[in-house]
């Protein structure tokens, strides 16, 4: 049974190669540290076509890592994450895909953000922020058709900018 089940596995990793051969799109998630062939062939069939998202937090609301929010006059509530309506598969693979970046790539926007809020709210709370803002970096990659890279230096200041968001 467990040949069986060892040659089911490395027929479905072989066609996993294979899309993620096939596809342009799904090569480019792979620049970013901690995802994979997989977790990205995945965020690809999830994403595809980019156009459908007017902007970034369109696409975070869709994905369920956007709080719901409750307002009253002057005050506001913020609430547990987007059930309804959400993509629920995307938003565990992204939650994921952060740790896994969180491990690989320690200093990088993504890290320390998940680092910042885990230190204040929690830890859950600390890896649906870094997987929000993984996904930005995610979206920005599709959307402009180039690699990830960190940072890039600023002609201002000598300081640096992020091109992940």
């Amino acid at each position: 049974m467990l040949a069986a089940i060892e040659e089911t596995c490395g027929d479905l990793d072989v066609e996993i190669e294979q899309a993620w051969r096939d596809s342009k799109e799904a090569q480019l998630p792979t620049t970013i540290p901690g995802i994979g062939k997989l977790t990205a062939v995945a965020l690809v069939a999830e994403l595809c076509s980019t156009e459908r998202f007017p902007n970034v937090e369109r696409l975070c609301s869709y994905a369920g890592l956007i709080p719901t929010v409750h307002q009253s006059g002057e005050t506001s509530y913020h609430g547990r994450l987007k059930q309804r309506d959400a993509n629920l598969q995307l938003r565990s693979l992204l939650v994921e895909a952060a740790r896994a970046h969180r491990r690989r790539d320690p200093k990088s926007d993504v890290s320390k953000t998940g680092q910042r809020v885990a230190r204040r709210r929690g830890k859950g709370k600390g890896s649906v922020a870094a997987a929000r803002k993984l996904l930005k970096v995610v979206y920005a990659v599709l959307k402009r058709g180039t690699p990830y890279t960190p940072e890039r230096p600023s002609c201002v200041n000598g300081a640096s900018e992020p091109r992940g968001d």
